[in-house]
Formats: structure tokens, sequence, C-alpha cells
């Protein structure tokens, strides 16, 4: 009986990992690392740039909160684009348009390795402004 649950055991983790043998692994991403992710010309500049090029929110009455999620490379690129908030489509596509053409990031630094960390954004639109807080990287409880 014990053997053929090794047996069992053995087919099944075989199995389990011969997928992972064509596509690879799941890259890491940090949540947190050792240097924090930043905007290449700096965090505060992040908020410039947003206020320079996020036209929609120009011409909006409304208030929106913006909340997205992505990975910066340890190129410097970013990359999975996620909204958290659901907002208008409008609205959307003009922060894809501004993502695509959004600088390098300075990566994540973890044990000296430049390495794929997440990042949030969150800013507002008010009234045809950009409200952005200060950014502030995640904190988790031990």
């Amino acid at each position: 009986m014990i053997i053929l649950r090794f047996i069992l055991l053995k087919v099944f983790f075989l199995n389990l990992f011969s997928c992972y043998a064509q596509s690879g692994f799941p890259k890491d991403i940090f949540i947190t690392t050792q240097n924090p992710n930043s905007f290449i010309y700096g965090d505060d500049s992040v908020v410039h740039y947003i206020k320079k090029n996020f036209k929609v929110c120009k011409n909006s009455i409304e208030k929106e909160t913006i909340v997205l999620k992505f990975i910066v490379e340890p190129d410097g690129s970013q990359s999975n684009l996620n909204f958290i908030t659901d907002n208008n489509e409008l609205i959307k596509r003009d922060i894809l348009k501004m993502f695509d053409e959004f600088p390098k990031w300075r990566p994540g630094i973890q044990f000296e390795k430049p390495v794929s960390s997440l990042r949030l954004l969150l800013f507002k639109c008010v009234n045809g402004e950009v409200l952005l807080p200060p950014y502030e990287t995640p904190k988790f409880r031990n």
C-alpha cells in the first residue's frame, strides 16, 4: 500500500511539473525590495509627467480616482498594467496611451540585482486637475 501511494505521488508530481518544462517557471515579482523601484527622474517628477500628459482629466468636471498596478521590469520598462478601480473607457484609453509613452523606471534592487517589482500608482482627477498623494513603499507586518 505504501509503495502504491509513493508511485501515485511520483506520477502526480511528474505530471504537475511537466507543464513547466515547456513554459518555464513563472518569474518572481517582488512586492517590496531592498531598494524600491522609482521613476527615473525621481518620484516627484512622475506627478509632473502625469499632470502634463493626462489630457482627459484637464477637460473633465467629474471626480475620478484611478489606481493602477503594474510591473517595473529589471530593464526599467513597465508591463502588465491593470486598473484596480473601475474607470470609464475614455479615461482608460488616455491612461494606456500615456503608459505606453512613459519613460523608463529605476528597477527595484534585491540582493544587488535589478528585479521585477510591483508598483501601485494612485491619482485623482478633480475638477480638471490631477492630484497625486506622495508615494509610500508598501509595508507589511511580520
